[in-house]
């Protein structure tokens, strides 16, 4: 018996396709190997390959696509057959019946879901960061035809097995996991392989997917570059120690590339004359506010801005730099450069980067539209990470003037 499916796997499929395919469809034919036996005539095609199969053309569609409402077994025997013919889809013939799919009714337009975990009630950048990624996002999905909605996993009552059960119900074809306030590992939320998924962030440590994200060592080494130009040599990094694990150290690394290697090496009046010539600069070491806390230390931030002379000071928000400002003393203030690993440009008090948030979500969600028209689900083998370059910005009443606080 060929394999049936359900409505909700064949999108309102007729009673006709639980009949076998005749004989005499087109790319197949009959005879010269005696009865019942069915050649393929030229290129093979979904009903090609169906004839051969004893099941329906949908069955062979949805086998190719990955869809779980047709068994394991049967889809490895079907996506071996189509590699024993040869079978290749049309890209073409592939974009039209994905439009198709989604267009049939609202009730099977493809829905796409944004997961994160509530922000804090006051944000450490000053901005919503992760709402702006998921407004990119949302904005993309719409215009690729997509509904798109942003679920919160940390929502009283929120298990598992309750949002396994949401999306399903919802006919989420993919999920988007969209900045976190915090590192977190969400591997055993739901399974995974009944949906394309992707990721905008590195704060999700576990599952795995293909990502799209800020390039986070590329953006701080265009600071330090920046910082240089206006004669800051002296630069220093104050940090939260979870924000240094979402971004995986690389903000503290480019910099201490950037100390004992790069332009920061060099000494002035080196042995070659000018700036350049000497390198092999002392590092120094970074700031960590501890886990749990939500400020730094004052007494321990000025041993630490005297010790090491700082010219220059780098957080990750501005909302971190005001309180390290209220800190130091006013002279201190005045001779030290102020920026930030992340501003946003229409608000930002101080120079810092844009790291384009609405950029890295609209970027999910074309590469996560991709997954679902060629049926990919579950996780990926070998992950795959695409980097946003930032900008370097200043604020808009000091276009040109040196970045800092006075």
């Amino acid at each position: 018996m060929p394999e049936t499916v359900s409505k909700a796997g064949a999108h309102s499929a007729t009673e006709s396709m639980n009949k076998k395919p005749a004989a005499a469809a087109v790319g197949v034919a009959t005879g010269g190997g005696g009865a019942g036996v069915v050649n393929v005539v030229g290129r093979p095609s979904l009903r090609s390959l169906a004839a051969l199969a004893g099941v329906t053309s949908m069955t062979v569609s949805l086998a190719l696509r990955d869809h779980p409402s047709i068994s394991s077994a049967t889809r490895t025997r079907l996506k071996k057959l189509a590699a024993k013919h040869g079978y290749r889809p049309d890209p073409m013939v592939a974009k039209l019946m994905q439009h198709l799919r989604t267009r049939r009714t609202e009730r099977t337009l493809l829905s796409l879901c944004g997961l994160r975990l509530r922000p804090p009630a006051i944000s450490a950048q000053g901005y919503d960061y992760g709402q702006q990624v998921c407004t990119g996002a949302r904005g993309r999905a719409e215009t690729l035809g997509y509904r798109f909605e942003e679920i919160f996993i940390d929502e009283p009552g929120q298990s598992p097995r309750r949002l396994q059960k949401l999306l399903t119900s919802r006919g989420v074809e993919g999920v988007l996991l969209l900045p976190m306030a915090r590192p977190v590992s969400v591997g055993r939320l739901l399974d995974w392989s009944a949906f394309a998924t992707f990721s905008a962030t590195s704060s999700v440590l576990t599952p795995r997917t293909h990502t799209v994200m800020p390039d986070q060592f590329g953006n701080m080494m265009q600071l330090c570059r920046e910082l240089t130009k206006q004669g800051r040599r002296r630069i220093g990094i104050a940090t939260a120690e979870e924000h240094d694990v979402r971004v995986e150290h690389r903000v503290v690394a480019a910099l201490g590339w950037h100390t004992t290697l790069g332009d920061g090496a060099k000494k002035e009046g080196g042995a070659n004359g000018g700036s350049g010539g000497d390198s092999g600069g002392k590092a120094i070491p970074p700031l960590m506010m501890r886990a749990g806390r939500a400020d730094f230390d004052a007494a321990e931030l000025r041993r630490w801005v005297e010790a090491h002379e700082l010219d220059a000071l780098v957080s990750d928000s501005e909302w971190y730099l005001d309180q390290i400002a209220a800190m130091l003393p006013g002279a201190w203030r005045k001779r030290l450069t102020l920026v930030a690993t992340s501003v946003y440009p229409p608000l930002a008090r101080y120079a810092g980067i844009n790291e384009k948030p609405e950029e890295v979500g609209a970027a999910a969600i074309e590469a996560l539209a991709a997954m679902i028209q060629c049926g990919e689900r579950g996780l990926p083998a070998t992950p795959r990470t695409t980097l946003i370059a930032g900008e370097y910005v200043e604020p808009r009443g000091r276009r040109g003037r040196r970045a800092g606080r006075g």
